[in-house]
């Protein structure tokens, strides 16, 4: 149980999640009116992204790790969710290693048996191509052993009314009562009050001696005792019916074992599955996870829309993942390319692609123009996590994108004066046909290469101090200022230009130039 489990078991179950995942222990504190935060474990997925080892940020509290602006925002949001008892999903920028990221964090409450929460897990998932890139998400796989202590069985025997006529030493220890106390009443004052009446009339059904088969008759049941302390403790009890000369049933014999613990553990494992579940269902994008028979056994809403043919099944549980891939097929909801031609072709690539995960995630295109990234990965049980993501809108503006440069790219062509545009460091972006026409260079010759090629030596001595001069303090030496200057032709020869030059705002240091050639009217 993620809530309730040791350091050790927590930090070996957040390690099965294929995306980063931390976890933080809600500590009571009567100083805060939601207590306190420390980390208490990130798995290795994390640590890669952030560069902090398990041992760095373990027992300590986000003010000790992160600067106080940022520590404060990290435990006001974990506030927040434990304020509102369910996931809170936020977005921010952040650099790390060097680097600066969109990020989306969910951080979800983890409970315990009454209801307290007494930790959070947070999954982070990287979104910074249009904030809709692909990630690794969430892969658990839970690890749950049922609990059933041994112990001594407990030995009754008693009438159909209750009335306890021996109890051994076990049955008493249970109670926490002599055995001298306990015979002579009747147990059914110490059960539960929603059991009672059920138990009681389990006992008290008419009943033969003998049943249609041969032997006594005998049934189990489950129930649960209240012992001296006011302890409930569950009891799974075998009885067999006592019977006299005539065949009348006049008592029974129980042997019954404690399966408290047992019954605890499965609480604890629907807490936990709960837990998982609605974390699951949070996370904005598709999750399935696949067994090692390639098996669908556990998905989330967002995975059942990113997949439309799963509608052609009645239940997308266990079903593998050829099932669902050629239902795609057939049903043309997938119309990547290729698969009109060659359909067998294609999902034999696409099978292998399943089966042994490429670095880069899989790209499919739907009927109903979504684009759709499929990240997997196999776990080292065989099993495989596949995270899918709606790229359409990122898709949608990168076609915005290549239409923009194409217009921007024919006004360049078809402009009548020469432009180019050169970064901080004088390197030539873009070269239009007019200045391929005055400077006698084709573009591809020129891109990538410093504008003081097209200069005199004596202009190219000066020209990278004004743009450094203009980086560094502001100072305008030469932009937005027309004059005229002479430019260097790919023959040696020189041409008298005007020169207008205007810096490109927003984004890296660029600056456009504008040059007519003024030599007729020099």
């Amino acid at each position: 149980m993620l809530a309730t489990s040791s350091q050790n078991d927590l930090l070996r179950m957040i390690q099965t999640i294929g995306v980063p995942t931390f976890a933080m222990d809600v500590l009571d504190d009567d100083s805060l009116p939601d207590g306190a935060f420390r980390f208490a474990g990130l798995n290795g997925r994390l640590e890669e992204l952030t560069g902090l080892s398990i041992s760095q940020l373990c027992g300590r509290s986000p003010t000790e790790i992160l600067i106080p602006a940022r520590a404060a925002l990290m435990e006001h949001r974990c506030r927040t969710c434990v304020q509102l008892r369910g996931p809170l999903e936020y977005e921010e920028e952040l650099e790390l290693r060097g680097i600066r990221r969109w990020w989306r964090v969910v951080l979800a409450p983890l409970f315990d048996p009454t209801g307290r929460i007494v930790r959070l897990m947070g999954t982070v998932n990287d979104i910074t191509d249009q904030k809709s890139a692909e990630q690794e998400l969430l892969h658990t796989r839970e690890l749950y052993r049922g609990v059933l202590d041994e112990h001594h069985d407990l030995i009754s025997r008693f009438l159909p009314d209750t009335t306890l006529t021996y109890v051994n030493a076990a049955y008493a220890r249970a109670m926490g009562r002599p055995a001298h106390e306990l015979i002579g009443s009747r147990f059914a004052r110490w059960l539960a009050d929603l059991e009672r009446d059920r138990v009681v009339a389990l006992f008290q059904e008419p009943r033969s001696e003998t049943g249609p088969g041969p032997g006594p008759i005998s049934f189990f049941n489950e129930n649960a005792l209240i012992n001296k302390s006011g302890e409930l403790r569950w009891i799974r009890w075998h009885n067999v019916a006592l019977a006299d000369h005539g065949g009348k049933i006049v008592g029974y014999q129980s042997v019954g074992t404690d399966i408290t613990e047992q019954r605890r553990a499965e609480e604890g494992l629907r807490t936990a599955r709960q837990s998982l579940r609605e974390t699951i269902d949070s996370i904005s994008e598709g999750f399935a996870l696949y067994d090692p028979d390639d098996r669908l056994v556990l998905y989330n809403d967002n995975f059942v829309t990113d997949t439309p043919h799963l509608a052609d099944f009645e239940t997308p549980q266990g079903l593998t993942f050829e099932q669902i891939l050629r239902a795609g097929v057939t049903s043309r909801q997938i119309v990547n390319d290729g698969i009109r031609s060659d359909p067998e072709r294609w999902i034999a690539a696409r099978l292998r692609a399943h089966r042994h995960p490429p670095e880069t995630p899989v790209e499919l295109r739907l009927a109903n123009g979504r684009h759709i990234s499929v990240a997997e990965r196999r776990t080292r049980d065989g099993s495989i996590v596949c995270i899918q993501t709606d790229i359409t809108r990122l898709r949608e503006q990168e076609a915005k994108i290549r239409e923009s440069e194409r217009r921007l790219k024919v006004i360049l062509d078809t402009a009548a004066d020469a432009i180019l545009t050169i970064d901080g460091k004088g390197l030539i972006r873009d070269f239009n046909k007019a200045a391929e026409r005055i400077f006698g260079y084709p573009a591809a010759d020129v891109i990538g290469r410093s504008v003081e090629l097209l200069m005199s030596k004596e202009t190219a001595a000066k020209h990278q101090s004004y743009i450094d001069t203009h980086v560094l303090t502001g100072v305008n030496q030469v932009i937005g200022i027309g004059r005229e200057v002479r430019g260097k032709r790919a023959d040696g020869s020189f041409v008298d230009l005007d020169l207008a030059i205007s810096e490109v705002s927003g984004g890296e240091v660029l600056f456009t130039g504008i040059l007519r050639d003024i030599t007729d009217r020099k």
